[in-house]
């Protein structure tokens, strides 16, 4: 309480906005700086926006904590800069993840394609062995879907069955290289071999392996969540006191998701989404995590009615 903040800039300024992360122990609704003109947040934590006037360089300015508690100051930015010597982030593991619940795997039938669209009909030109089924679900998990929403091709959502047997999948680009396999183009499967096939035989369902590690790569790259699924990783050690979690994902479909960050009965957030997904997602969380928290989980889940499918790239929590 009473406390006072200094900082020095190398160039004198006729206006800055910084950002500012706080927590309480205790419940506190204030601003904690005169200088602070909006705050967001909880009453536990929150983040304020500052706006300095007539900034004089190398000339000392004091931000006075009004309050009369013990405020814990995480994270100042100027712009995007970190004007403080923060912890690092620590990362969930993707190799940790867990699919505690899912709903039973729902099979479809895959149609013989009876009409042919005018690129097609030209491919079967070039490949005599081309054959072209229709998909009657998951159109939006195709080849273009995927490339549409930043996916990585060689980690499909789809799996397709014959008989009860897998059949692996390749990227459309690959089949037309090696002129053998199957792929899925919007809503078709495409497949180059010689003997007919007799499509009855065909299922197409979710991928059971949620995680996508290439054979290429030495660690998993993502990790998908499908309709009715909830899905949980921890973290590698704290390394100091975090406010905000960040999240590198890819949203395929409409309806609404849920992410949770809790250790044992402790909840530092839990939100549920349904806009758009940017490709870098930022929330706030609503308790800041300390570094003695050393058990934190992360939940994704996504409602069993949602048309949402969802590609997991990174998760992090920082400031």
């Amino acid at each position: 309480p009473q406390e006072s903040l200094t900082l020095r800039f190398p160039e004198s300024k006729s206006e800055l906005s910084l950002t500012a992360c706080l927590s309480s122990t205790t419940p506190h609704s204030q601003k904690i700086f005169a200088e602070s003109k909006s705050r967001t947040g909880t009453d536990i934590l929150w983040c304020e926006e500052l706006t300095l006037r007539d900034v004089v360089k190398n000339q000392n300015i004091e931000l006075h904590n009004q309050s009369n508690q013990r405020i814990q100051l995480h994270s100042l930015k100027l712009n995007d800069t970190e004007l403080l010597n923060t912890p690092n982030a620590i990362f969930a593991e993707m190799k940790d993840w867990e699919l505690n619940t899912s709903i039973p795997t729902t099979q479809y039938p895959i149609l013989e394609a009876t009409q042919w669209s005018k690129w097609l009909i030209k491919k079967r030109e070039q490949f005599p062995s081309l054959q072209v089924g229709e998909v009657t679900r998951f159109k939006s998990l195709s080849d273009v879907g995927l490339t549409e929403h930043g996916v990585p091709l060689e980690c499909p959502a789809l799996n397709i069955q014959q008989n009860g047997n897998d059949i692996p999948l390749s990227t459309c680009k690959t089949i037309w290289k090696n002129q053998s396999g199957t792929c899925f183009y919007r809503k078709n499967l495409l497949s180059l071999q010689n003997s007919p096939i007799v499509w009855s035989t065909l299922n197409l369902q979710l991928s059971k392996d949620r995680l996508c590690h290439p054979k290429n790569k030495k660690v998993p790259i993502g990790y998908w969540v499908f309709p009715g699924d909830v899905s949980t990783t921890v973290f590698n050690w704290p390394k100091g006191d975090y406010n905000q979690l960040q999240l590198k994902a890819s949203k395929i479909g409409s309806g609404e998701w849920q992410i949770k960050l809790v250790e044992n009965d402790t909840v530092f957030l839990k939100t549920t989404i349904e806009e758009p997904l940017e490709f870098k997602h930022t929330i706030q969380l609503h308790k800041a995590m300390l570094q003695r928290h050393n058990k934190v989980q992360v939940e994704v889940s996504i409602p069993k009615n949602s048309n949402t499918f969802l590609f997991i790239r990174h998760i992090e929590v920082g400031n």
